[in-house]
């Protein structure tokens, strides 16, 4: 728990020395603010991972997959339910797009949707202002 305070520390007082030396709007800075407050350091690795292996990550159709493939990059198992809540805080923040990754068994909605010819899969992805929010934190130095 420790460790977990050290480092959201550490979130936060980068955020604020790119708050000092940013030039953008004060609506984004604030929302930036808010992000490292409202998200878990686990909210802040999965966005990272998302988006450092985002070609990997673009290449599953399914939840499961995306799952396992982030467990295995994190080297431990996490709660499949503690996962998709955590990326569906991450997509309710605009920080990424979930796409047309089908969801988990239990979660699935009965709702159909028609596919035409030309329809081509939207991959899970980090949005530019998911990218924008790691460098803003300085992810890396995490």
């Amino acid at each position: 728990m420790r460790n977990h305070q050290i480092q959201k520390r550490a979130a936060l007082r980068n955020a604020l020395v790119s708050s000092a030396a940013s030039t953008e709007e004060y609506d984004l800075e604030t929302r930036m603010l808010r992000y490292v407050g409202e998200l878990s350091l686990t909210h802040i690795s999965v966005l990272n991972m998302l988006n450092l292996h985002a070609d990997q990550f673009a290449l599953h159709e399914k939840l499961d997959q995306v799952y396992e493939k982030c467990c295995e990059f994190q080297q431990k198992e996490m709660d499949a339910v503690v996962f998709r809540s955590i990326l569906q805080d991450l997509e309710t923040r605009f920080l990424i797009t979930l796409g047309d990754v089908e969801d988990f068994d239990e979660f699935k909605s009965r709702q159909q949707s028609m596919v035409t010819e030309d329809s081509r899969v939207k991959p899970l992805s980090v949005t530019g202002l998911g990218k924008s929010f790691l460098a803003y934190i300085r992810a890396d130095q995490l």
